[in-house]
């Protein structure tokens, strides 16, 4: 009867050990799981900051574009204004026989 009982003992000694392992790998799990889900968390914080970054340097893209095709625009109506004040001055010239001399057009831009 000892020896069933030294048996027992000992089989209930091997389970509690397998149990505490068991409860401590589950445990390292249960961290594992949840370092991962900050890891994403962070990760997603990331990518929305990354996507904002870029939203608003495309938005500032987007106003400098405006701005440098209102300057262009106002170049441009003074060019004309100025080709026309040109050509006032040519039709005057040729019928008064006033000698002006022919100014050469401006570099056209890129």
């Amino acid at each position: 009867i000892e020896s069933d009982q030294t048996k027992i003992n000992h089989a209930n000694s091997k389970f509690e050990n397998l149990k505490n392992e068991n409860e401590e790998c589950l445990k390292s799990k249960d961290e594992e799981i949840y370092n991962l889900k900050l890891e994403i968390i962070k990760e997603k914080q990331i990518v929305v900051h990354v996507q904002f970054r870029q939203k608003m340097e495309l938005m500032k893209k987007e106003n400098e574009i405006l701005i440098l095709n209102t300057i262009l625009t106002q170049e441009r109506r003074i060019l004309l204004k100025k080709e026309e004040e040109v050509d006032k001055l040519r039709k005057l010239s040729l019928e008064g026989s006033i000698a002006i001399p022919v100014l050469e057009s401006p570099p056209t831009r890129p």
